[in-house]
């Protein structure tokens, strides 16, 4: 019977590595050049996928992928032995790729800003959402597999990271239309939610680690000697050329049930 060993032996015969092993900002790309991530035009999508860490290009079964690939190797050792790992049944432990954590900036002008529900901690392979629109892929690898038999091979997971980057006044809760309610004359035009910060601050960026590790070991809470957490950031460039289009837009939305227009008094400014 199939069998993992999640001892220190068995963790000598499961060997796992990284490709690209690097961490840090995450760009895509547009026209074959690597890109920061920019909101998407008002009513538009803007397309993104991880093709670079920092100055390392992502290779593998297509644009944009991880490979975390574990090697088996625990072949029957002497012959006719029967105690694990070596007696030839070991096989593989599930390699995975699992968003941890995600972080974004926590406050600006006062608001304790929140939005995120992020897919923390897979235990399968399929789409994890990291923050609204984007979201980390995996798949069973293919390239190089080797079919683990009598306690030999190889097995693989792929991780992309891709989706669409929203407008972020669509997702960031204290930026929604209704809870951040355009003042009426439009005094505050670029000066808060997404477009204020983008020129106050700059980027938004948003930090996310990603665990690859071996689901028997991590099942089992024995930390794997290969096992590794790496650290990663999106920054989202705000669409200067979108601002006017998005803050009518946003005052349609909060304006929009308004039956007269509202007395001094009623107004929030």
């Amino acid at each position: 019977m199939p069998q993992v060993t999640t001892t220190t032996a068995g963790i000598a015969v499961h060997k796992c590595t990284l490709t690209p092993d690097a961490e840090g900002e995450l760009f895509g790309a547009v026209a074959g050049a690597a890109k920061n991530a920019v909101e998407a035009p008002t009513g538009g999508t803007a397309p993104f996928t991880v093709m670079a860490i920092g100055a390392t290009a992502l290779s593998g079964d297509g644009a944009g992928f991880w490979e975390w690939k574990e090697q088996v190797d625990a072949a029957q050792k002497p012959a006719g032995n029967l105690s694990p790992p070596l007696n030839g049944l070991e096989t593989s432990a599930g390699p995975m790729i699992s968003v941890t954590e995600v972080t974004m900036p926590s406050s600006y002008k006062g608001e304790s800003l929140t939005g995120l529900s992020p897919d923390l901690n897979a235990t399968s392979t399929g789409t994890s959402n990291i923050f609204p629109g984007i979201n980390l892929v995996t798949s069973t690898g293919t390239a190089d597999a080797t079919p683990i038999t009598g306690g030999e091979g190889f097995a693989s997971i792929k991780g992309q990271i891709t989706g669409n980057i929203l407008e972020l006044n669509s997702w960031v809760d204290q930026w929604l239309p209704t809870a951040s309610i355009p003042h009426f004359n439009g005094a505050d035009y670029a000066t808060v939610k997404s477009e204020g910060f983008g020129r106050e601050i700059g980027a938004f960026e948003i930090q996310f680690k990603l665990k690859f590790h071996l689901q028997a070991f991590t099942a089992a809470s024995v930390e794997h000697s290969d096992e590794v957490e790496k650290t990663y950031s999106i920054k989202i460039i705000n669409n200067f050329d979108n601002d006017k289009n998005q803050y009518k837009a946003d005052y349609t939305a909060a304006y929009a049930s308004l039956t007269k227009v509202p007395e001094l008094n009623e107004r929030n400014y």
